[in-house]
């Protein structure tokens, strides 16, 4: 959390974090080597020795931390003391280039060119591809006296300079216009293409995103054009294949259009929508018997697909037109698709409907219903920014549609704009001014923004509206409250727990209303009931320990207040759990396993019911190849989350390496019904399978891993392997 804090620019939370974090763990030394860092980006370059000795003490023979203290002595203009932890951070770890680079700056600081020199070159040696290591190399090169070896270095850094700008913009820009055109703005998506295009010009990938943006808009002839130039670069793109085939096919080029759907049905056996196109194509030339076999294929790989059969019947009753399927069908694809993902919703089953609801937008972006679906899909994920980009587009779309008005809404409250939803939600009720819950939500936001009356009166109308729904009754409740109207409050939540005596929420507000009358005997009573309901409530305890005691029951009121102590306990360990979950996920993508696996293991401590955490922590215990604890953590992720596809996988490949090949199947089929198009889950389910002799299995799953990666070696060469009865090899997960 701390890190994640300091990089979004809120520098002053993320110093809290840590302090906090290190007052309940201040043996950690890489809480205070980050918290050192903080203070060294700050200035606060004394505060950052202090912390990087203190991690130094309790981790001696850290490289990093050592690198670290050197840099800052470096900074501070002592290059003795920074040259000496630099060689000590060298001896504990040779392979590092950022040492050998900052240790060639101390002495050509020095003005020990040739010692500068020698480590320069082992810096660019281990990062050939990092531009200071030449640029310092160069200078140090220059002031002993080498210009020209100086200047070629020099240009050599100057030249990797703008290859990682020009390389990192065109990443930011694909990323852009991938996360635009998800979301159905093909006409931004299509210029966030065409730009990363151009900083670099021979990428297949941004060639192909800004064709498939461009054949979105109906611009043929620039779709062509993109789709030719990838072919060109990648002759085996199948998907390249498939769509420059429909744009071909769009503009009646018929001939041309068969060649490649034909290649890209061919290149992916076991894609409906490729045979489908493919067979279109040869019943718009007359091979209707050609054109039956290629949708009769669609049909057996997705049965329950209607596209699928309307294709096959217009064809064998040999209407006119059937060409216009394949623009027609995108409108049936994306509505298809779209209840799918609907349905899954319903069984809050939110991965697999996000990537129904995503395809759907994909493939018709002006469905403004699924636009909605994947919009609270994607908020009810937690994924607040995601969730409220998409429904800004369904609005734009069905600007009248008081539904999307209310998702924004509890969109942009979980992204803490609270102003902004309030706005949204007041939208929603100028479309459906009747609709009690709308007004009802609009009161609970404005008590979050302290307009008690305002809320109070929306809250008001909505009981109007429905004078039996018992959350706006305790809303109202707690409306009054806040205007001192205690009888009316009062009255409000009596009402509200006629209708739901089982909310503990009410209770304990009725206890906090008659304790304000100091009717105390009531309100302990209010408040021992919410705690019944609400076991796990802090606030709830704490409240009835504090009547219990002011009633003059302190006995009673101190068990209640050491439970509420525990509860804020439990709630402060959650808290220092997300912290260390955080730095263990980061370290492990840096590598770092023993220090990332200390810090996961205490956030699956503090915090048993975090998936995340647990996953991870498995995921470091899977690659030091302790499989039985790593099993046991990726079924307890599963039992927390039970629809984590990643979880399922990883569970796959530890089964497999343990020998448990059946289980391993199981764990993996899983992975592969929610990832159907990660080639890796393909191609590890495909060795589980053949480990118990189901060939036939192994290579389908084989085949679809390859049409999935083409370019991918293993997944080939595995399926060589499996062809060859694995005489001689052996299949690789």
């Amino acid at each position: 959390m701390a890190t994640l804090l300091e990089r979004t620019g809120h520098r002053e939370e993320a110093l809290n974090e840590y302090r906090t974090a290190l007052r309940y763990a201040p043996h950690k030394p890489l809480l205070h080597y980050e918290l050192g860092k903080l203070y060294e980006v700050a200035g606060e370059l004394e505060l950052a020795e202090e912390e990087f000795r203190a991690a130094l003490k309790l981790a001696p023979r850290n490289s990093e931390f050592h690198h670290s203290l050197g840099g800052l002595f470096l900074q501070r203009g002592d290059p003795r003391v920074a040259e000496a932890e630099l060689r000590r951070a060298i001896q504990l770890d040779p392979r590092s280039g950022e040492s050998h680079r900052d240790l060639g700056r101390v002495l050509r600081s020095q003005g020990k060119f040739v010692e500068a020199i020698a480590e320069l070159r082992k810096a660019t040696r281990l990062m050939p591809d990092v531009e200071s290591s030449h640029f310092m190399l160069g200078q140090a090169l220059h002031n002993a006296g080498r210009v020209e070896e100086g200047q070629a270095e020099v240009r050599l850094a100057q030249q990797l300079r703008q290859k990682l700008k020009d390389s990192t913009l065109a990443k930011l820009y694909n990323n852009q216009g991938n996360y635009l055109l998800e979301s159905g703005q093909n006409e931004a998506a299509a210029e966030r293409f065409r730009q990363a295009m151009k900083l670099d010009p021979h990428d297949p990938l941004a060639h192909y995103n800004y064709g498939l943006a461009l054949l979105l808009q109906k611009r043929l002839d620039e779709a062509i054009l993109q789709f030719r130039k990838v072919l060109r670069m990648k002759p085996d793109e199948p998907d390249a294949h498939y769509y420059l085939g429909h744009a071909l096919l769009a503009k009646g080029q018929e001939a041309e259009a068969i060649a490649h759907l034909k290649e890209a049905a061919t290149s992916k056996p076991n894609d409906a929508y490729a045979h489908n196109a493919f067979g279109i194509a040869l019943a718009q030339a007359g091979d209707l018997l050609g054109a039956v076999r290629e949708l009769e294929t669609a049909r057996r790989l997705e049965p329950n697909n209607p596209l699928f059969v309307k294709s096959l019947n217009c064809v064998k009753d040999r209407q006119h037109g059937c060409v216009a399927l394949l623009q027609s069908t995108d409108l049936d694809v994306a509505s298809h698709l779209n209840q799918q993902g609907l349905e899954l919703l319903d069984q809050g089953r939110l991965a697999e409907a996000a990537y129904d609801l995503r395809k759907a937008v994909q493939t018709d972006p002006q469905n403004a219903a699924a636009l909605n679906n994947l919009g609270v899909a994607l908020r009810k994920q937690g994924e607040f920014e995601k969730a409220a980009v998409v429904l800004q587009q369904a609005l734009r779309l069905r600007p009248n549609d008081a539904r999307i008005h209310v998702n924004l809404a509890l969109a942009l409250q979980g992204m803490h704009h609270t102003s902004d939803a309030i706005t949204e939600m007041k939208n929603a009720c100028e479309i459906q001014p009747k609709d009690s819950r709308i007004r009802r939500d609009l009161g609970v936001l404005l008590m979050e923004t302290g307009k008690w009356h305002e809320a109070k009166t929306e809250l008001e109308v909505a009981l109007k509206l429905d004078p039996n729904s018992a959350e706006t009754h305790r809303a109202l409740g707690a409306a009054y409250l806040k205007v001192n109207n205690v009888d009316a409050a009062e009255a409000e939540l009596r009402r509200a727990l006629q209708l739901d005596p089982l909310s503990g929420e009410s209770h304990r507000a009725l206890g906090i209303v008659l304790r304000r009358q100091t009717r105390l005997a009531e309100a302990i009573a209010e408040f021992r009931r919410a705690t019944e309901l609400l076991l796990d409530d802090t606030a709830s305890h704490l409240m009835l320990g504090q009547a219990l005691q002011k009633a003059g029951r302190r006995e009673e009121g101190e068990v209640q207040l050491h439970l509420a102590q525990r509860l804020s306990q439990r709630d402060q360990n959650i808290a220092l759990a997300k912290t260390y979950s955080t730095l263990g996920t980061e370290l492990l993508q840096g590598g770092q396993m023993e220090q990332a696996a200390a810090k996961l293991e205490e956030a699956a401590r503090l915090n048993p019911e975090d998936p995340l955490a647990q996953y991870n922590y498995a995921v470091v215990l899977m690659l030091q190849d302790n499989l039985d604890e790593a099993i046991s953590r990726f079924r307890t992720t599963l039992r927390l989350k039970p629809d984590d596809a990643n979880a399922y996988y990883s569970l796959g490949r530890a089964l497999l390496a343990k020998g448990s090949s059946a289980d391993a199947v199981a764990s993996l089929e899983a992975a592969a019904r929610l990832m159907p198009d990660d080639a890796r889950t393909h191609n590890v389910l495909a060795v589980a399978l053949a480990s118990l002799e189901d060939h036939s299995r192994a290579e389908k799953e084989l085949q679809d891993a390859h049409r999935l990666e083409p370019s991918n070696l293993l997944f080939e060469e595995n399926l060589h392997c499996l062809e060859k009865g694995l005489q001689g090899c052996l299949l690789i997960p």
